[in-house]
């Protein structure tokens, strides 16, 4: 006898005779009192893996973003486009329900203050890794009962049940090989694919259908191990030496003609079924199961244009089965990911201002002008005192602020008054990302201030955009009239900074 390929004849009864064994199982399980201890192990085991959405097909699941915001690194509310990728990745789910229906998707839900505001930037990516059960496609039942009983066949002619095989060659390696391959279809394994993303009518998610992705590479896979196998069991063909050998070659291959033509019919009949468009497409994408799946989906995010306060955009990502996306549920789903905004506010950092200014310690004369510089300590010749006038304005209405300085008080001592020195300010270098015709300051210039005076340091008008403002304050000086009265003691005054804005 020469057989070549030979294999396990018994091994794809599975497709058909699944629920068989499934019973056999179970009756064990109640009879063997030996596993009673294991069976309430095994259920926890599920709900420990179960997903928090009766419809998500993942466990684990976790989303992610690329925006590189956090709680105090935010972005603006106006910003526009900005590229994020979201990836959603999770592992395999222990217990499917088998009560779900419709489609595997992909959704990440936009949170209600971005509707709109988040669109489709390319087409979704996917990885993930599959398993199959073929008996639950119901196209495929002709299919694989003629090949169980193809495989029934050559067990029964390698035993020899069908004929002696003194004398007989039988080439089984290409019907074998297509056999392994149609065998461990079930565990497909990894699969790689973009799939196109849609935007929700109400713009409150995006979402793609995994099973448009899944069934057409399930189905070019499966169709081309059907269509070898079809050729191969084609050109199937026994030859004998010898008479007892040519007998029997005569009636084995008069038994392997009467199947060959029934799985050959059952494999061209199924295969514009497993074509794009054909019901065998979708039926594999159902019948799939998940195992270990990252997808990504690019997007463009705008902020929402004002906001009052902070915000922090919770996006969900899941993967679901399901005859419908209800927004609304899947948002309370866990797998969250967030882009920080900063809320539309006008800050001045007051912080960059100096808390005192001390013009050191003189002489009491009334003859000369005196001229004296606030500096560090109040000593002579030491580093002058500077400031910085700082405003942030992250508002996008209409802007007409200004920020003035008022003395309030003549200088005073315990026992004394000084009505006539005037304080000097000098501006320094402006930075902002205004318009120059936007902005009016002491930039370069300097301002006199008396007791009961109010004098404008920096203002903003005429725009709408959100930016900022830095004046530096690059000395303070102290001018003191000749024949001013003084006496000794410690001179003080107060400064009030103050942000007004006209509508």
């Amino acid at each position: 006898m020469g057989v070549k390929g030979g294999r396990n004849p018994k091994k794809l009864k599975r497709f058909l005779r699944k629920d068989f064994f499934v019973c056999y199982f179970v009756f064990n399980l109640i009879v063997a009192g030996a596993f009673t201890g294991v069976i309430p192990l095994f259920f926890h085991s599920e709900e420990a893996s179960a997903a928090v959405l009766d419809v998500e097909i993942l466990s684990n699941l976790q989303t992610v973003n690329n925006s590189n915001t956090t709680t105090s690194q935010r972005w603006q509310p106006t910003v526009v486009n900005q590229p994020v990728n979201f990836t959603i990745s999770g592992a395999a789910l222990a217990n499917v329900s088998a009560n779900l229906v419709g489609k595997k998707y992909g959704v990440l839900v936009i949170p209600p203050e971005l509707a709109n505001k988040v669109s489709r930037n390319g087409n979704a990516q996917v990885h993930t890794n599959l398993t199959v059960d073929l008996s639950k496609v119901g196209v495929l039942t002709a299919t694989l009962s003629a090949v169980n009983s193809l495989v029934d066949l050559i067990d029964r002619i390698e035993r020899g049940v069908v004929a002696d095989l003194t004398g007989v060659t039988l080439n089984l390696g290409e019907v074998n090989k297509q056999l392994d391959l149609l065998d461990a279809f079930e565990n497909f394994g990894a699969a790689d694919f973009q799939q196109s993303m849609t935007l929700s009518a109400d713009g409150r998610a995006i979402y793609f259908s995994l099973d448009d992705g899944i069934g057409p590479i399930l189905a070019q896979n499966l169709s081309t191990i059907l269509t070898n196998l079809s050729n191969a069991v084609s050109a199937l063909q026994v030859t004998g030496t010898g008479l007892i050998g040519s007998v029997s070659a005569v009636t084995i291959n008069a038994a392997l003609a009467l199947l060959k033509p029934t799985l050959v019919n059952a494999i061209t009949a199924v295969k514009p079924l497993l074509a794009i468009g054909g019901s065998g497409v979708q039926q594999l994408a159902d019948a799939s199961v998940l195992g270990s799946t990252t997808i990504q989906m690019p997007t463009l995010v705008s902020g929402p244009g004002s906001l009052a306060s902070n915000l922090d955009a919770k996006f969900v990502g899941t993967v679901i089965k399901s005859a419908i996306i209800d927004i609304d549920l899947l948002s309370t789903a866990n797998a969250a990911s967030y882009i920080y905004f900063a809320g539309q506010t006008m800050v001045f950092d007051q912080t960059q201002l100096p808390s005192s200014l001390n013009f050191g310690t003189h002489p009491i004369q009334t003859k000369l002008d005196e001229l004296f510089t606030a500096t560090q300590g109040g000593v002579s010749g030491a580093q002058n005192t500077t400031g910085t006038v700082s405003i942030l304005d992250s508002r996008s209405t209409s802007k007409n602020w200004q920020v003035k300085v008022s003395q309030v008080g003549q200088w005073t001592n315990d026992e004394a008054v000084m009505s006539t020195p005037a304080l000097k300010i000098y501006g320094g270098i402006l930075t902002t990302n205004y318009a120059a015709a936007n902005v009016r300051s002491i930039s370069n210039a300097s301002i006199d201030l008396y007791d009961g005076s109010q004098q404008e340091v920096l203002a903003v008008s005429g725009t709408t955009a959100s930016g900022s403002v830095s004046l530096g304050l690059s000395k303070f000086e102290m001018f003191v009239p000749k024949n001013t009265r003084k006496q000794l003691g410690q001179y003080q005054t107060k400064l009030v900074w103050t942000v007004t804005e006209s509508p």
